[in-house]
Parts: C-alpha cells; structure tokens; sequence
C-alpha cells in the first residue's frame, strides 16, 4: 500500500487531508458494506497522528 505522505497525489496541498486506501471485501450486502466503510472510518479517526 503506497504511504501517503510519500506518494505524489495522496495529500493535499495544505497539508491537511490525505487519502487513505481501503480495500473491501466483494460481494456485501448494502447494510454490510455501510457498516464496514463506517468501521474503516472509525478506525483511520482513532489512529491517525499529524506527523510532526
């Protein structure tokens, strides 16, 4: 998985938002793949540090 701090195009210009990759599993239902995108969610929230 590329590191986003590092690959060209992940980061914004200010610095301030990056995008994250996830990959799920194929073939959820709609109520599963909800509640895995909002899992994913969660925990890039609770583990994300601003580098210093």
């Amino acid at each position: 998985m590329p590191d986003p701090y590092t690959t060209r195009g992940l980061t914004s210009e200010d610095g301030q938002a990056l995008v994250i990759p996830v990959t799920l599993k194929g073939g959820l239902d709609d109520d599963a793949e909800e509640k895995a995108v909002d899992t994913a969610a969660d925990r890039v929230h609770r583990t994300w540090r601003k580098p210093s």
